[in-house]
């Protein structure tokens, strides 16, 4: 009786003991997982950048973690080598400069800028010294892309789209079925590009911009920004908080809830699941789910967001009266 006692007792220390491994291990994976949505909760922060800049800026890149260009009114260049903390101005705001809307660096050295009047500007020094490029147009241009040093594409004024193969010592009118003002232009690769502007165009090129076609979006709103993550899927924001996305590179358009009548300037998204939107009054939305669902965040600026690009998990906004987000 003592013996089966004494067994009886170490049977249910043994299943104590395992209990409590379970309970350890349980608290061990709820750690893990908090640990996990903290990490997720920092990506969602946008902190301001505390800069004494005042001119509107339009369009922002980085050709890396740390090197960055935003570009706005007045001919406004400015640049950061340490991730977006701090700002120099490389070219100042001046009463007679060209409003500069968008800016593009395939690497740190080689970046160009486009404008009103045509404006073209090209660094080969990484913004130390720009030089003037002949667009032989005089619309405004309102988004650059490069693809590479040497071949990218530029937006703008009733249509216009301009290709360079040489970096920029010739542009090349391709030709357009469109007539509207074209607000964005982003490509894939070499051959697979899109651009979407006023009255709700969307325009498909899947060999370089010899032939661009049009796409239906079923709006009549005009479209600001477009991002692809691969060659089928994508999204285009605009007026009246428009987002659409397709998952067949644009052959169909499928309207997504934004939660928000404000327009949306901007949109870029990281992988195929999470994403961002930008637009006027300090508007910032996110998603985690493809767009399925958009998520409005907080932010502390109310002024009209214009830009937004990412280099890997890092993030940054830019806005009229110079303002300056980053995660």
């Amino acid at each position: 009786m003592i013996k089966q006692s004494v067994k009886s007792e170490k049977i249910q220390k043994a299943k104590v003991q395992k209990i409590g491994c379970y309970i350890l291990l349980a608290i061990f994976i709820g750690i893990a997982m908090l640990s996990g949505c903290g990490s997720d909760e920092t990506i969602r922060t946008w902190a301001v950048v505390k800069e004494d800049i005042r001119t509107h800026l339009y369009g922002v890149y980085f050709a890396n973690a740390k090197e960055g260009w935003a570009v706005g009114d007045k001919g406004t260049i400015i640049h950061t080598a340490d991730g977006g903390m701090s700002w120099d101005v490389q070219r100042k705001a001046s009463s007679g400069g060209r409003l500069l809307n968008a800016v593009s660096f395939p690497k740190k050295v080689h970046g160009w800028v486009v404008g009103a009047k045509g404006q073209v500007l090209y660094t080969d020094n990484s913004g130390k010294s720009w030089q003037q490029q002949n667009s032989n147009l005089e619309e405004g241009l309102l988004d650059v892309y490069f693809v590479r040093n040497v071949e990218g594409w530029a937006v703008g004024g009733y249509g216009k789209i301009l290709h360079t193969e040489d970096g920029g010592r010739t542009w090349t009118p391709q030709d357009s079925p469109s007539s509207n003002h074209l607000w964005s232009v982003h490509f894939t690769d070499a051959k697979h590009g899109w651009t979407v502007g006023e009255k709700g165009e969307i325009l498909r090129t899947s060999d370089g911009g010899f032939l661009w076609k049009s796409q239906m979006s079923d709006v009549n709103w005009a479209l600001f920004a477009v991002h692809f993550v691969d060659s089928k899927r994508g999204w285009t924001v605009g007026a009246k908080g428009i987002i659409l996305h397709t998952v067949d590179g644009g052959e169909n358009w499928m309207p997504q809830k934004s939660g928000t009548t404000r327009p949306l300037r901007g949109v870029y998204f990281t992988n195929a699941q999470n994403g961002w939107a930008i637009g006027e009054e300090g508007t910032l939305l996110r998603t985690t789910d493809g767009g399925m669902t958009w998520l409005n965040q907080k932010i502390e600026t109310s002024e009209h967001l214009q830009d937004i690009y990412f280099y890997g998990k890092r993030g940054w906004i830019v806005g009229a009266s110079g303002a300056i987000l980053r995660l």
